[in-house]
């Protein structure tokens, strides 16, 4: 099928694409999904083709449901943010290399695009998921992967590269964590769970499902936890400690309560800036607080450093590995807990965060964006119609639509 029967007998029939053309919020979101469709018809062969009208839908409802659930909002709008960092990070869809089929799926930064199986190569079931449905589960996760801006944040790189003088300027010259890999790795465990968060709750909507509230019990790493991700489970419970100490996400002691708030806060703004700007205030600024998010970013690094490692791959030096090697995971989440215990934070996060936001409310342009009822849809495209007419047509229709909508 080539582009132009694609665009004839596919495209009229999208759910949201058109529809959220003419409303302010989402107009971003709609040239994202089109750029997305067209570059990753572009570069795909002919079976990535034949199933790009489902993996578009698929988008469609990644940010339908982002959106539905509070995720993609700010100040009850759409926040374009989340559309930002995927047009620097993921413009398309692509397959994984066939040697590396056996994973569930990458973020290709040098391709800008989010590689899955084929859909020849089918996924396990998880819970009541189908195959399918778990494919979508890790095209989620991949694209939470680029627009979470945890992990390889220049913040980050440029803290870690200044802590010694941030320390020595409070006076604690000799007590440098100097583990700075460690460190990094603890902000891609965050990511990673985080990411898993978010996937699972869009996968189990977009799915029409419910998802399993009760934690199963897992072993991994050599220790027995409870977790109701079907993946990096490990990193549940440590990063939901972490985000106890946190403003905002502390409040409810619930564990999808807490891991939904950091996602939030991980959309909204900088995390790694505010978090470390959070720490800066606790106790008016002491040096053991500091200490304290280094020592829970460098322990949730070995976690990550060891979990990378039970696949084949190894994400810090010989030095590093050796000392991740030494230490229990028992001890490493046990410490984890003393430290979250000592900073954990129960307030409320400042009135710039988190503003209320109630998702039944008579609130007409939120309502329009969650709309999935069409009264009419448009015509078919007439034999010989270009591209331009056709999409002139669409526009025109969707105006008429829009303009009927807001009587």
């Amino acid at each position: 099928m080539n582009f132009e029967d694609f665009l004839n007998s596919k495209y009229p029939n999208f759910k949201f694409i058109y529809d959220w053309e003419y409303h302010p919020s989402t107009r971003i979101v709609s040239s994202y999904l089109k750029s997305a469709m067209i570059n990753s018809y572009n570069s795909g062969g002919e079976e990535l083709r034949k199933e790009l009208p489902d993996l578009i839908h698929d988008l469609e409802y990644f940010f339908y449901y982002g959106i539905k659930n509070g995720f993609f909002m700010k100040d009850n709008r759409f926040n374009e943010e989340i559309i930002n960092r995927l047009r620097k990070k993921c413009l398309k869809i692509g397959y994984l290399p066939k040697e590396l089929e056996g994973i569930n799926g990458r973020s290709n930064r040098a391709k800008k695009a989010v590689e899955i199986r084929r859909k020849s190569i089918p996924y396990h079931s998880y819970y009541n998921l189908s195959p399918a449905e778990v494919r979508r589960l890790y095209l989620y996760h991949e694209l939470g992967h680029n627009i979470l801006n945890i992990y390889d944040n220049s913040v980050l790189i440029d803290f870690c590269k200044t802590y010694s003088d941030i320390m020595a300027k409070k006076g604690k010259k000799g007590e440098i964590i100097d583990e700075e890999e460690l460190i990094y790795l603890g902000a891609l465990a965050i990511e990673d769970c985080l990411t898993q968060e978010l996937a699972e709750v869009l996968a189990f909507a977009a799915a029409k499902k419910t998802r399993p509230k009760d934690l199963v019990q897992k072993t991994e790493l050599g220790v027995t936890f409870y977790s109701n991700h079907d993946y990096y489970g490990i990193y549940q419970e440590p990063v939901f400690i972490f985000g106890l100490t946190l403003k905002g996400c502390g409040i409810v002691n619930n564990i999808n309560s807490v891991l939904g708030k950091m996602i939030i806060r991980a959309l909204r703004y900088d995390f790694i800036d505010d978090l470390i700007s959070e720490y800066n205030l606790k106790e008016n600024g002491s040096a053991q607080a500091y200490k304290d998010l280094m020592n829970m970013l460098r322990f949730l690094g070995n976690l990550c450093a060891k979990k990378y490692m039970s696949f084949g791959q190894i994400y810090a030096s010989e030095t590093i590995m050796e000392e991740v090697n030494r230490v229990d995971t028992k001890k490493i989440i046990a410490a984890i807990k003393v430290l979250s215990d000592r900073n954990r934070d129960i307030s409320p996060y400042p009135s710039r965060g988190f503003p209320k936001m109630n998702l039944n409310q008579k609130n007409k342009e939120l309502s329009n964006m969650l709309s999935e009822n069409r009264i009419v849809k448009p015509r078919e495209r007439k034999p010989y119609e270009s591209d331009e007419e056709y999409l002139k047509y669409l526009e025109e229709f969707y105006k008429k639509k829009d303009a009927k909508n807001k009587k």
